[in-house]
């Protein structure tokens, strides 16, 4: 059962912090009734609740990762908030240095049609 619960959905190895909880083993597990022999239906028992226990320690391990995971992502979101607002700016400043530059132009070549025209007459 260990085996089965070191592989998430995916098939990828769980973090290893998890993988080491799932590892852990009570030592009197295979003796149920600590006679030396197996305990039978209680054997059972403790293993069932061996794994539930397993899956509550794993379900704990992930929940402090997404917690600590949360404050990461909110700090990303901000920088990529903080990004996408200099592109824009950025953006906006380039479209005004184009129409900047066509009206230069524009201007530009009046003026030169201007000074051709006056070295003819």
């Amino acid at each position: 059962l260990s085996g089965l619960l070191a592989m998430d959905v995916e098939g990828v190895p769980l973090p290893a912090e998890v993988a080491s909880l799932l590892s852990r083993r009570d030592p009197g597990r295979e003796d149920g009734d600590g006679d030396g022999t197996p305990g039978g239906d209680e054997t059972a028992d403790n293993e069932v609740n061996e794994a539930f226990a397993q899956v509550l320690r794993v379900i704990g391990s992930l929940q402090q990762r997404v917690q600590g995971s949360e404050g990461i992502v909110a700090d990303l979101q901000a920088q990529a908030d903080e990004l996408e607002e200099k592109r824009r700016t950025l953006a906006r400043q380039a479209e005004r240095a184009e129409r900047e530059r066509d009206v230069a132009v524009e201007r530009s070549e009046k003026a030169e049609a201007a000074a051709r025209l006056a070295r003819s007459e």
